[in-house]
C-alpha cells in the first residue's frame, strides 16, 4: 500500500488510493484462478464465481442492514445506478424534489426528465419545509456532499417522507462505508453507491440496493438481456437481482469489492473509518489556523466524510492545486467537483474550491506537510 515517490494523496472523494493489498490480491486471484461467469454454466469455476458474487451481496447487505442480499443489484458505478433508479422509477407527471447540494449524477438525469416535461422538479434549499408544505412523489437526494463533506440527507428527512408517502432515493456515493447507514431505520427506499470511494474497493463496480419493503416491480429495468436465468423465456426476469443485472458482471471488481468489505470489517467497520477521518479533519482545522487568508466553509463538526473545501483569498484554487501536485506531490482536486449546485449554495461558483479528501491511510504527518506547502505557496 505504498504510494509512488512519496506522494500524498488527498483526492479520495474522487477515488480512494492506495487500495488495500488484499483487494488487489483478490482481483488477481479471480483473474488467474477462477475467471468464469457466475450463473451461466454448471462447472466448478462458475460455482466459485457464484459464491464470490453472493458473498459480496451479503457483505453489502450487512453494511446497509438489509435482510435480503438478493436486493443488492450490481452496476458499473453510482452514476449508472442513479440513472437506472431515476429513469426506471419516475412516471410522467410525477413531482420530484431534490436538494441544492447534488452531484451531476443526480441532477443531470433529473434535469433531462424535467426539460422533457416528464416530471416537475423542485431544487430545494430547505428540504424539510418543502416536504412538509408541498406534495411530492419522490425525494431524490445526495446523502453527503462530495464537495463540502456535510450530510444532506438525514433520517429525519426519511421519516418525514414516509409520513407523506414520498419515495426516497439516496445517492450514497460518498456515504457508503464512510458513515453508518441503515436503509430501514433511515427510511431509504433505494440506495446507489460506488465501490471505489470510502470502501477502498476497485473502480467499475457499484450497486442499487433496495430496502426490504420496497416493491421492486415499481422499478423498470433500463437494460434487458442475458441473466443466466429463465433462458427459456424472451421476457426479462422479474425477480431480483436478475431484473436489474443483464449482461456479464465485472467479477474481478466484485472480488475486489468483497475483499474491501472484509478489510473494512477487520479494522473496526464503518465507525472506525468514520472516526479516523473525523480525527484527520479536526487536525487539519487545528493547523489551518496558521494559514494566511484561508477561507473554510464548514466547521469540523459538520464534516462527516473526511472532505474539506477551502480557498485562499486572492489566489486561484486551480493554480494552488497545480502547485501542490507539481512541486510537493500533494494530490487534491480544485474546481466544482461535478457539483455546481453545491458551489452555488456556498457562493463559491464558478471558481470552486480546493478539496482535500482523506482516507484512513492518510496521516497527521501528511497534513502537516500539506499545511507547510500551502504556507510556502502563499508566501512565494
Amino acid at each position: 500500500m505504498q504510494l509512488p515517490n512519496k506522494t500524498i494523496y488527498f483526492d479520495n472523494a474522487a477515488t480512494s488510493f492506495p487500495k488495500p493489498s488484499m483487494v488487489v490480491d483478490a482481483m488477481n486471484n479471480f483473474m488467474l484462478k477462477i475467471g468464469a461467469n457466475p450463473g451461466r454454466s454448471g462447472h466448478q469455476l462458475a460455482y466459485q464465481a457464484g459464491d464470490i458474487l453472493h458473498s459480496a451481496r451479503e457483505g453489502v447487505a450487512r453494511l446497509l442492514h438489509v435482510k435480503n442480499p438478493m436486493r443488492v443489484c450490481f452496476t458499473y458505478n453510482a452514476t449508472f445506478a442513479l440513472n437506472q433508479i431515476i429513469k426506471g422509477l419516475v412516471k410522467k407527471g410525477d413531482r420530484v424534489i431534490t436538494s441544492s447540494f447534488e452531484h451531476n449524477s443526480t441532477i443531470r438525469p433529473l434535469k433531462q426528465l424535467a426539460d422533457a416535461k416528464i416530471i416537475s422538479l423542485t431544487i430545494s434549499t430547505n428540504l424539510e419545509d418543502d416536504l412538509q408544505n408541498k406534495q411530492f412523489d419522490h425525494c431524490i437526494i445526495n446523502h453527503c456532499s462530495n464537495s463540502f463533506g456535510h450530510q444532506v440527507f438525514t433520517k429525519e428527512i426519511g421519516q418525514l417522507c414516509k409520513q407523506k408517502g414520498v419515495t426516497v432515493v439516496v445517492d450514497g456515493a460518498q456515504s457508503f462505508a464512510a458513515i453508518p447507514v441503515n436503509l430501514n431505520r433511515d427510511g431509504i427506499d433505494l440506495f446507489a453507491f460506488s465501490g471505489h470511494k470510502s470502501l477502498l474497493g476497485p473502480m467499475g463496480i457499484g450497486a442499487i440496493v433496495l430496502s426490504d419493503s420496497f416493491d421492486e416491480n415499481r422499478l423498470m429495468p433500463l437494460i434487458a438481456g442475458g441473466t443466466g436465468s429463465r433462458s427459456d423465456s424472451i421476457l426479462q426476469p422479474e425477480r431480483l437481482p436478475d431484473r436489474l443485472e443483464s449482461g456479464t458482471i465485472n467479477m474481478p471488481a466484485v472480488a475486489g469489492l468483497l475483499a474491501a468489505i472484509h478489510f473494512l470489517e477487520e479494522r473496526g467497520g464503518v465507525n472506525a473509518s468514520h472516526n479516523r477521518k473525523k480525527d484527520l479533519v479536526q487536525y487539519f482545522f487545528q493547523l489551518a489556523q496558521d494559514i494566511p487568508r484561508i477561507q473554510l466553509y464548514l466547521s469540523p463538526e459538520e464534516i462527516q466524510t473526511g472532505v474539506i473545501s477551502f480557498n485562499i483569498k486572492g489566489m486561484d484554487a486551480g493554480e494552488i492545486a497545480q502547485k501542490l501536485a507539481d512541486k510537493y506531490q500533494i494530490m487534491s482536486r480544485a474546481g466544482l467537483q461535478c457539483s455546481p449546485l453545491s458551489h452555488q449554495a456556498f457562493q463559491t461558483f464558478p471558481e470552486g474550491t480546493i478539496r482535500f479528501s482523506f482516507s484512513p491511510f492518510n496521516t497527521e504527518m501528511e497534513i502537516e506537510q500539506a499545511i507547510e506547502a500551502l504556507k510556502e505557496i502563499i508566501n512565494d
